[in-house]
């Protein structure tokens, strides 16, 4: 791998996962051109570095030349997959009532295989609030309240309140990539520079008090090979 891929494909993540980069949401699904980069040699690289920050990518999919990778906080993730009333959603798909990290990740991967679209759980897997993903389903993405960064069918006001949280993070990330230069630090406290340690800190104190949660257009209406991140 070249330093130009890496760099590349760093940026990518920058770009495309940042709420989870920083900690503020569970987890980001981004398509990855396979003629473009070593996916899987990339994933290795990542996952060693971020190890000690409780972040993961795993591939997901191939559609056609791209690769789905999700980008997970192993912990928050674990969260959402645990509550009670999520659970009920994932059992109704087929997953297993006792939660298993890896199990449920497999059973999300072979649903995106088989599916035309975007398998209506995944917004369990991506944090989105339950009411919305009961909501979006219950209605075939109709009737929503409101549509922003998901679309929402249970508190419009919060969901309002959230959006914002969201942009600010793919900004201050891609800004502290530009500014920082690579997307890890060295150092063995962590996976980012100090600095940008100290600017994520600000977000997520900030994106906490609103409350957390945030989303790019819940399936949208495009297909799964159909959009670069989510």
């Amino acid at each position: 791998m070249s330093h130009a891929e890496c760099r590349c494909f760093e940026q990518k993540l920058a770009y495309f996962t940042a709420p989870s980069l920083l900690g503020i949401k569970c987890a980001n699904l981004v398509s990855m051109d396979s003629k473009e980069f070593n996916i899987a040699e990339q994933t290795k690289r990542f996952n060693k570095k971020a190890e000690c920050k409780g972040l993961r990518i795993k591939l997901m999919c191939r559609c056609k030349n791209h690769m789905l990778v999700l980008l997970y906080n192993e912990k928050l993730l674990k969260k959402s997959l645990c509550d009670a009333n999520r659970r009920n959603i994932l059992m109704s798909y087929g997953y297993e009532r006792e939660f298993s990290l890896e199990k449920d990740l497999n059973r999300l991967s072979k649903r995106i295989a088989e599916e035309s679209e975007f398998p209506h759980e995944i917004g369990i897997f991506l944090g989105y609030p339950t009411e919305d993903v009961e909501g979006f389903i219950a209605n075939k993405g109709d009737n929503f309240k409101l549509c922003g960064c998901w679309k929402v069918y249970g508190d419009e006001e919060k969901a309002k309140r959230l959006f914002p949280a969201k942009r600010q993070a793919y900004g201050l990330k891609r800004t502290a990539f530009q500014t920082e230069n690579a997307l890890f630090s060295e150092n063995p406290s962590g996976v980012f520079s100090a600095d940008v340690r100290e600017t994520s800190e600000g977000v997520l104190r900030d994106s906490r008090q609103r409350t957390r949660r945030f989303r790019r257009g819940y399936y949208g209406t495009g297909t799964k090979g159909g959009r670069t991140g989510l």
